[in-house]
């Protein structure tokens, strides 16, 4: 297995300052995409779109991840993984105010697959850099910079909804545009790639092998199970507590909640998973979010999603 090349020596003020760009780089992109993720679903019904094409464009963004994922670690090996993501986003914060223009399904479907291509790269490739960050500090842990994009989700949530509080919902695409520009300012200004990944070619070695393993495919199927499940709720949940009442404020401070909630699990998931080891947290994980998802199909007064 390749082990990526450093390029810079990890010195105590280079890795605070990235350090900084990182956890700068998840605020402000989770910031951005609580701008407007969250509240297109609740725009496709205001144009008039049904359920299941509300479902269909929702939905477009994992799908087109899946396919996307391979051509970006390309890019990223051919390119470098900042330069990449430097593109992704740039692409992204022109594209999304687009989503302003058509109000067809077939034009916003379109949209969905372009726009999903290059905002799918951009956590992959945020990741990938934290995680040789954490590796060469050799202290602190991926939750504690990862924290920040929870932070982000919920000041986003809570921010963007009394924004949009009797504006139009189209404004929320402008404005996560604007954000991912100030995103990659800091790429540009901040970060840095401190390793240069070699594996080019060389990314579906051994993975005959590897898809040859039964527990493994059962994982992923139960995965797949899980993300189906996922992608349900967040694809309906706005629309779902609009059609109770939920003003847009409420909308956005439901975000909140739910990527605050995330807040405490990073900060100690690594002593989680020390303690209990990394299958049986996965498992509580899992059970905590079937719980929670269920209890919202029991909700029939908007503000008890914020206790959910």
């Amino acid at each position: 297995m390749d082990t990526p090349a450093p390029l810079l020596a990890p010195t105590k003020a280079l890795a605070q300052r990235q350090g900084f760009g990182l956890r700068a780089l998840y605020f402000l992109y989770y910031l951005a995409t609580a701008a407007w993720l969250p509240f297109l679903p609740v725009y496709l019904r205001e144009v008039g779109l049904p359920g299941v094409q509300v479902g269909v464009i929702t939905g477009v963004g994992p799908a087109v991840q899946v396919l996307c994922q391979p051509i970006w670690g390309l890019i990223a090996d051919l390119r470098g993984r900042r330069r990449a993501l430097l593109f992704a986003m740039l692409a992204a914060a022109i594209l999304l105010p687009g989503y302003a223009g058509p109000r067809t399904f077939w034009l916003l479907a379109g949209w969905a697959v372009l726009c999903g291509f290059f905002a799918n790269a951009i956590t992959p490739l945020i990741d990938s850099l934290t995680l040789d960050h954490v590796e060469e500090r050799r202290s602190g842990s991926y939750g504690s910079v990862r924290c920040w994009g929870a932070i982000g989700w919920g000041a986003g949530g809570l921010l963007i909804g009394r924004v949009l509080m009797g504006r139009d919902l189209r404004l929320s695409f402008v404005i996560a545009g604007i954000l991912m520009l100030i995103g990659l300012a800091v790429n540009v200004l901040v970060v840095r790639e401190t390793r240069l990944n070699k594996s080019f070619g060389k990314h579906w070695r051994g993975a005959g092998q590897l898809l040859r393993q039964p527990r493994l495919l059962v994982f992923l199927g139960l995965m797949v199970l899980l993300q189906m499940g996922s992608a349900a709720v967040w694809s309906f949940h706005s629309v779902y507590l609009s059609e109770l009442g939920a003003s847009r404020w409420l909308l956005g401070a439901s975000v909140a909640v739910r990527g605050l909630s995330e807040l405490p699990v990073f900060l100690v998931s690594a002593a989680i998973i020390r303690r209990l080891g990394v299958r049986p947290t996965l498992i509580l994980a899992t059970a905590v979010f079937g719980v929670r998802e269920l209890a919202y199909s029991l909700i029939r007064i908007p503000e008890v999603s914020l206790i959910v």
